[in-house]
């Protein structure tokens, strides 16, 4: 029997835990590839832009600036597709998450006020994370150390 998929869960779980595909394995469940590909992207990007660092600094950890490198904020592109998912899933009517997630079950979805909250929270970090990386590469191109 299908499980109730809440609009409201998965739509935090998108924008707290996209990083690691969180609200993927909360709609599709661990099996088959499409979840995985989160968390695997994340850890393999991120090994790369820390190895890739480590050729360019030998003291890599002394100062943070060193993890502002467009080679690490690459790494974060799946918390950049999470927050647009999470606005996908908060601007989705009701009726139509119900259709598509919850088909078959007698239950049906009331969003409330905490969908609207984390749509606009998802809104201001994903515009906030994406001027970021674009002022920070920008920054890194004009200083030779791209």
């Amino acid at each position: 029997m299908p499980r109730f998929k809440n609009k409201t869960l998965a739509t935090v779980l998108a924008a707290g835990l996209g990083t690691f595909g969180a609200h993927r394995f909360y709609l599709h469940g661990p099996g088959g590839w499409i979840p995985w590909i989160y968390p695997a992207y994340f850890f393999l990007v991120a090994g790369l832009g820390l190895h890739y660092l480590a050729g360019l600094h030998t003291d890599l950890g002394s100062d943070f600036i060193t993890f502002l490198h467009p080679a690490l904020l690459a790494a974060f592109l799946p918390s950049l597709i999470g927050l647009v998912e999470a606005l996908r899933f908060a601007l989705t009517p009701d009726a139509l998450w119900d259709a598509r997630w919850n088909a078959g079950i007698d239950q049906k979805s009331d969003s409330g006020a905490l969908v609207i909250v984390v749509a606009i929270l998802s809104l201001a970090l994903g515009a906030t994370g994406i001027l970021s990386i674009l002022a920070i590469s920008v920054q890194a191109y004009f200083e030779g150390t791209l």
